[in-house]
């Protein structure tokens, strides 16, 4: 995706599940968006499915350039929130942010994560599906690519139990910032897009606590 020079990316915030639509209203008006989308793998039904999720909840980028575009009609644009501020200016975030997200896109235009478990060897969780529903038990790893094993404490001892990932749900899970807060300290760009979000919002009266909950606990996938 290639911007005019003297263009810079912005954080567009967005109602709940409003991002697609967000980002076709922008497109339509002339501005040029970005909606990262990963593979979301979700248990519906009983059943696991994978479907195509934005990789920040309820954020896309848009390209600007604010001293000769009208950038105000954004914040009016159906579907979006507002943009994300440092005092009283949009924040721009490094075109290498963008770049590094974008290298991991598949042919589809999906970005590609590491397949890895959403727990640690230890964690307490929540079984939340099948005999089990309820129960609380220790994670103790990965038992295939799909598959991940619990111990569970039944009639006084410890039992082993193999389930699906997404059947489990963190008793938990506390939210942590890397590299401190602060965008110099971040090793990847997930991370580095949720820490310039969270520094920009800390610095501006406009905060929105529970959708950068949302952005840093996924970012820390990416």
């Amino acid at each position: 995706m290639i911007i005019d020079s003297s263009s810079r990316w912005y954080v567009v915030h967005t109602h709940p599940r409003a991002e697609a639509k967000a980002a076709l209203n922008l497109d339509r008006q002339g501005f040029t968006c970005y909606l990262p989308r990963y593979l979301k793998r979700r248990r519906h039904a009983r059943r696991v499915e994978t479907v195509a999720a934005p990789l920040f909840p309820r954020y896309l980028f848009v390209a600007l350039d604010l001293a000769t575009q009208r950038w105000w009609p954004i914040r009016s644009t159906f579907g979006v929130a507002d943009l994300i501020y440092n005092g009283e200016q949009p924040v721009p975030i490094p075109s290498s942010i963008i770049e590094a997200i974008k290298v991991r896109e598949d042919k589809h235009g999906l970005v590609s994560l590491p397949r890895k478990p959403r727990f640690a060897p230890g964690d307490t969780v929540r079984i939340m599906d099948g005999v089990f529903s309820a129960c609380l038990g220790l994670f103790e790893g990965m038992a295939d690519r799909e598959r991940v094993a619990v111990l569970l404490d039944l009639l006084g001892r410890k039992v082993r139990v193999v389930m699906d990932e997404e059947a489990l749900a963190a008793v938990w899970l506390p939210l942590t910032t890397a590299g401190g807060g602060q965008p110099g300290g971040c090793e990847s760009p997930g991370v580095a897009v949720a820490c310039l979000i969270i520094k920009a919002n800390q610095d501006s009266p406009r905060r929105r606590p529970q959708a950068l909950r949302e952005t840093t606990c996924h970012a820390e996938k990416f």
